[in-house]
Order: C-alpha cells, then structure tokens, then sequence
C-alpha cells in the first residue's frame, strides 16, 4: 500500500492515464486535470472497467501556477 492517499495528475495522455491507473490499483485516489475532457473520460472509463470504483475523478477546481509557461486552459 502506497504512503499517498490521493495524488493529482496533470496530463491524462498515454504516461498520465496509465499512471493514474497505477496508482489507482495501489489504492490511490486520483484528481485529473487535462485541457482534454475526452482524455479524463477515457482515463476513468478504464478505471472503472478495472474495478477501482470511485478511485479516479476529475478535478473540480481551477490550477494556479507561479510559473508562466503553465496556464491550464486560461
């Protein structure tokens, strides 16, 4: 069992999705957080399929960042 209880993940392509289904089956709760609503559907849908109900949600909230290359949809 993981130290983490829940993490976020931001960016839901092929490396984030399959991380987030990692963690998920360690028994993680995972917050996703991509431009792409489809990517996150995508993510959870595989989850659900793979029995880790409830684990993988998106995230409903706004990411801020100091850095000014990072602007989630601005």
């Amino acid at each position: 069992m993981s130290k983490f209880e829940t993490i976020a993940m931001i960016g839901c392509g092929s490396m984030g999705g399959g991380m987030a289904l990692l963690f998920a089956e360690d028994g993680v709760h995972v917050s996703l957080s991509d431009p792409s609503e489809e990517a996150m559907d995508a993510v959870i849908e595989k989850a659900e399929k793979s029995g880790y109900n409830g684990k993988v949600k998106k995230y409903k909230g706004r990411l801020l960042s100091r850095h000014p290359w990072f602007c989630p949809p601005c």
